[in-house]
């Protein structure tokens, strides 16, 4: 089964949202403030059997992503704290 964290308080204060489908699949870390789009990315990209963690701005997805093992990172380019190409680099 798949396990959720939830989100709680403002944006700023939000804890990242993951989902642990299995340890073999590719994992995923989409950065996007608008949480609409990133519900949106998270629910077709774990229905397509990846493992996504959810950041809401560049500060949380620099965390997140320092030393990490992500397969792959999306990045929205207008992001609150640093954008996507700060991130980037």
């Amino acid at each position: 089964g798949s396990r959720f964290n939830q989100v709680q308080g403002h944006m700023s204060e939000s804890q990242p949202v993951h989902c642990d489908s299995g340890s073999n699949t590719v994992r995923i870390l989409v950065v996007e403030d608008e949480p609409k789009w990133a519900e949106f990315m998270e629910k077709g990209l774990i229905e397509s059997g990846y493992d996504v963690t959810v950041a809401y701005d560049g500060q949380m997805g620099l965390r997140l992503s320092v030393g990490s093992d992500f397969d792959l990172m999306i990045f929205d380019v207008i992001i609150p704290y640093m954008n996507g190409i700060q991130l980037c680099k």
